[in-house]
């Protein structure tokens, strides 16, 4: 487990930027053993050309290492949830600074866990789950594929960082500002995406919403999934540390969706048709307005899951 604060250099104050007043950068790195390899194709009998082939095997069959894949995912889901991607480089996002202590407390229990609960419990069956890898897996087996147990340990982590992008100090002052004028325009351009992201992230909930529970007359109502619920209430709960750019409009369109669900739950829309046509229309007039904000900005769409 690993945190790093990154104190604000001196080059970093010559920059400019409100949102550098409300949020963090913060990067989030998870390793984990895979659990697989590529297999030799020499030992592999076909009459396909194997020089277009890649083979991969599972290297053992483990609860307990599908545990410690679940909690990584959930880990980064719930990240990613409450940030914004910060359109400066890949892996890095912007934190709510109101948010930094919950995401402290929160990643610090989920890497205890990995180290002191999930991990141990795995390695007490790894040497039983090897065996019968062994067994399955014939000629295919490989001993190198797998760590030695007192190495297994060290495969797994979860490790954050807060940090701060700003030209080093001890450059040529020439070179230091053309620098800081770089990260300048770099971050000016991050707000406006983050702020076009959050608003085409919620225009494509609310026009899935509509299109999902839209009924014409005379056809038969789309089928939709609980997770368009459970996505529209997720984003509710976690608007706020996501609305790093206070964009009003957005959060009083945000608002008005989430009385127009109130505590209706997937299979009370499925069932009541009063209550699905209700929300159906409040969603479309939401539509309507979510359309102008949209076209507004227009922005690169970001996967909040992704």
């Amino acid at each position: 487990m690993t945190t790093k604060r990154t104190k604000k250099p001196a080059g970093a104050k010559e920059i400019e930027c409100d949102l550098l007043n409300r949020a963090s950068l913060f990067a989030l790195s998870r390793k984990s053993w895979g659990g697989s390899a590529k297999a030799d194709l020499s030992l592999i009998k076909t009459e396909a050309d194997k020089r277009l082939l890649s083979v991969t095997k599972s290297l053992l069959q483990s609860d307990e290492l599908v545990a410690i894949q679940h909690h990584m995912k959930r880990v980064r889901d719930w990240c990613l949830a409450r940030c914004m991607p910060s359109f400066l480089r890949t892996g890095i996002y912007f934190v709510a600074l109101t948010e930094v202590e919950r995401y402290e407390e929160y990643l610090n229990t989920a890497a205890r866990e990995l180290k002191d609960d999930l991990v141990p419990r795995f390695l007490e069956t790894y040497g039983e789950r090897k065996s019968a890898a062994r067994t399955a897996l014939k000629n295919l087996f490989k001993e190198s594929d797998y760590p030695a147990p007192e190495d297994m340990a060290r495969r797994f982590g979860i490790e954050w960082n807060w940090i701060c992008f700003a030209p080093a100090d001890n450059i040529p002052k020439e070179v230091r500002e053309r620098e800081v004028a770089k990260l300048q325009k770099a971050y000016a351009d991050a707000q406006v995406q983050i702020l076009a992201a959050l608003r085409a992230g919620f225009g494509d909930l609310v026009n899935h919403a509509a299109e999902k529970l839209k009924v014409v007359p005379g056809k038969k109502p789309p089928v939709f999934k609980a997770t368009l619920v459970e996505n529209l209430q997720e984003f509710f709960a976690t608007f706020g540390s996501k609305n790093l750019m206070q964009d009003a409009e957005l959060a009083e369109l945000v608002e008005r969706a989430q009385k127009v669900m109130g505590n209706v739950t997937a299979e009370d829309l499925r069932s009541f048709e009063d209550t699905r046509g209700r929300v159906a229309a409040g969603f479309e007039e939401i539509k309507k307005e979510m359309d102008k904000l949209v076209g507004e900005r227009k922005g690169r769409r970001f996967d909040f899951r992704d």
